[in-house]
């Protein structure tokens, strides 16, 4: 090793390195997700979510179900593999959905056809309003196990489910499936709802709604259905977010003719003002490290970003050019903060 190291340094010295660096080139994972036995006769499509969910990934390529070279595999039988590696289709999933009881039971194994083993197991025991998410746990199974990291095939997405009516319009709030499926809508037809966020650690989502005419942050736990509202504030309070371990609630909150940026304990609930001047500042939102609070600040047709310290202090304003600049928010590294103009 000593003399190569050598032979390596002389020749170093005695000639120009040239580095040449193309394009570099990214291969997907090729998938075959088999049906699963006795999802039609459960009336859970649960390999066709599966499918479409890795067809979403830009790490996988589905094959597609006409050009399977088999239409069907037994559970928990193994695939023929030469047949699938002659494809270039690197994993089989196949699977069952049988009724235990009154819980269904989803099984799956992901075969390895250039290996000739199971490649990852598992079983997940539902209800029968639960195979939707399970199918999005199964993904992300497959991703994480194949790819390496976390996806987001199990997550939701919160948004504002609009109503036009005798030409009035109302706000309801409503969640989905990343996908766009299993909607549902939260609060009543008469609510008029804005800003819904999600808490990163319990199963609160906070929104702003105009219910009373008077503007307030409300709470509405995902498990029970229970809504609450901010009560530790006396004036109007809107543009919540969580902080991102979940414990403080950070928001815009207006009294006498000022609107200012407070935060709020859930656990203790107290309620912590951080900034105190004549202008509109809203839109709050903390950084990934919470160490750092981006929000707009100024006339309501001229807002302008502005930054602080997660305690209030070390304000400086971040943009200059004329326009109305709103909704920010950070990049997941904290390099860089996205806003609307």
């Amino acid at each position: 090793m000593f003399w190569l190291f050598i032979l390596f340094a002389s020749l170093a010295l005695n000639a120009d390195l040239t580095l040449s660096v193309s394009q570099g080139q990214f291969a997907s994972y090729h998938i075959a997700v088999m049906p699963f036995q006795g999802e039609d006769v459960a009336l859970m499509d649960v390999s066709t979510i599966i499918r479409s969910n890795l067809q979403d990934s830009v790490y996988f390529k589905p094959i597609s179900q006409k050009n399977h070279i088999e239409d069907t595999i037994i559970y928990p039988k193994p695939p023929t593999f030469s047949w699938w590696k002659s494809q270039r289709t690197q994993y089989v999933l196949s699977g069952s959905v049988n009724l235990v009881g009154d819980m269904f039971v989803i099984e799956y194994i992901l075969w390895d056809t250039y290996s000739r083993i199971p490649s990852l197991k598992g079983k997940l025991r539902v209800s029968s309003t639960e195979w939707r998410r399970a199918s999005h746990v199964i993904s992300d199974q497959i991703h994480k196990h194949i790819v390496g990291f976390d996806s987001c095939f199990d997550t939701q997405i919160a948004f504002i489910h609009e109503i036009h009516s005798r030409g009035k319009a109302t706000k309801q709030l409503a969640i989905m499936d990343q996908d766009g499926g299993n909607i549902r809508v939260l609060t009543p037809v008469k609510s008029h709802v804005m800003t819904p966020i999600f808490s990163p650690s319990t199963n609160l989502l906070a929104f702003t709604s105009f219910t009373k005419t008077v503007p307030k942050v409300y709470f509405i736990d995902l498990n029970t259905g229970n809504v609450t509202f901010l009560k530790s504030f006396p004036g109007m309070t809107y543009a919540p977010r969580f902080s991102p371990d979940g414990s403080r609630l950070i928001f815009s909150g207006s009294k006498h003719m000022e609107s200012n940026i407070y935060t709020f304990n859930l656990k203790t609930k107290k309620v912590t003002r951080l900034t105190n001047n004549n202008r509109v500042e809203t839109s709050p939102c903390y950084s990934p490290d919470s160490k750092k609070i981006v929000f707009t600040s100024g006339t309501t047709s001229q807002p302008h970003l502005f930054i602080m310290n997660a305690d209030g202090s070390g304000r400086r304003q971040l943009t200059t050019q004329r326009g109305g600049y709103s909704a920010a928010d950070w990049s997941p590294d904290g390099e860089h903060i996205a806003f609307t103009k």
